[in-house]
């Protein structure tokens, strides 16, 4: 493959790009200016772009007059129209493993590397949810409108180890705790009523309470202290 150094003024934007690069102008500017220029540009014969026209905008607002470019020669205008779209779509059936890319980013922390400058979209923690935006800065910026916040109770709850017979429950402002959960307790949630809970907790028909009076339907009871009296 032949690659030569041409003077950006020579070269030609396809006027019918369908990607909009805008936003990813500023990330390839700090790539190129870190790494240098290490994807040459690639032109039809007529010098029109078929790949980089994200590479050609930021090496002109990085003020460089020549940049490097390969001539797709001997494609024909479908071929080319085909190739220009394929190499803007093609990372879009491409997936991240999630654990590699978390070791990679870890050694690049420990290096004192800028993160930065090795993703564009987005930030974001070890549940996948999205924390933050980078390059540019704000999540509309990457043109993500419906991200749901970071929610803090929710991330509490997800902070607690899944374990079998265990209930969380509330132990302050977004902090929880698991508590046993035992077979009673299940059969008592189970009860499809009062009078099954009762039924559950041994006290079957014997006692109902409404408001402040207690009527007996059934049983007997000892030794109990009503108005100052004792029956």
């Amino acid at each position: 493959m032949i690659v030569t150094d041409m003077p950006v003024e020579t070269l030609v934007p396809y006027a019918r790009n369908p990607r909009n690069n805008t936003a990813a102008i500023d990330a390839v500017k700090a790539s190129i200016a870190e790494f240098g220029f290490r994807q040459p540009i690639v032109v039809d014969e007529k010098m029109v772009l078929i790949v980089g026209h994200t590479r050609l905008e930021a090496a002109k607002a990085l003020g460089l007059k020549t940049v490097p470019v390969h001539v797709a020669e001997g494609l024909s205008p479908a071929q080319a129209r085909a190739y220009r779209l394929m190499d803007n779509r093609s990372h879009e059936n491409a997936q991240w493993d999630d654990e590699l890319l978390r070791l990679e980013f870890g050694d690049l922390k420990l290096d004192g590397f800028d993160l930065d400058l090795t993703y564009r979209l987005v930030t974001v923690d070890t549940y996948g949810r999205i924390t933050a935006g980078s390059n540019p800065t704000t999540l509309a910026g990457c043109g993500i409108t419906d991200a749901q916040p970071l929610d803090a109770t929710l991330t509490a709850l997800a902070g607690l180890s899944t374990v079998a017979d265990r209930l969380p429950y509330a132990t302050g402002a977004d902090t929880f705790a698991l508590a046993t959960f035992t077979a009673f307790g299940r059969s008592l949630l189970d009860g499809a009523d009062a009078a099954a809970a009762r039924t559950t907790l041994g006290l079957g028909s014997m006692a109902t309470q409404a408001a402040n009076n207690v009527s007996i339907t059934g049983g007997t009871i000892d030794s109990v202290t009503l108005d100052g009296g004792t029956f």
